[in-house]
């Protein structure tokens, strides 16, 4: 949850049981989750997918494959962040750093898990395509 200026080196502490993620400000990444739905937790079978972000306003290309790729543009204005999944990506859910107030998948409430600073958006739809968070 703590926020980095761009362009410097920092010192983390990283015990074995944490893992220190850097995301920048409206970046997406693709990641899979293991069933407790946290980063760096172990994966059995095809664990669930699921994407990371820090709100911020950006436009990230994220490849699949050698010829398939999806586009996600992300807004943040004051309290209000959206998510736009442009191209389909099929994702069960959305890791947000940061604790978030609510969530919503194409118009639709959608539950959120906030957990130790980062917030957990559960997906009912895989193929959605905007997601409008209260921060």
């Amino acid at each position: 949850g703590k926020r980095y200026k761009g362009s410097a080196a920092v010192k983390v502490k990283a015990p074995l049981e944490t893992c220190p993620v850097f995301v920048k400000g409206g970046a997406v990444m693709p990641v899979t989750l293991g069933e407790q739905m946290q980063l760096c937790t172990p994966i059995e079978g095809e664990g669930t997918k699921a994407i990371l972000t820090a709100l911020g306003n950006g436009k990230s290309t994220v490849w699949a494959d050698n010829t398939t790729s999806y586009t996600f543009e992300t807004d943040r204005q004051d309290n209000t962040a959206f998510i736009c999944n442009n191209d389909g990506y099929a994702a069960d859910a959305v890791l947000v750093l940061g604790e978030i107030a609510s969530a919503e998948a194409d118009g639709k409430a959608v539950e959120v898990i906030n957990n130790n600073g980062i917030s957990v958006i559960r997906l009912t739809e895989k193929n959605w395509k905007e997601i409008k968070i209260v921060c």
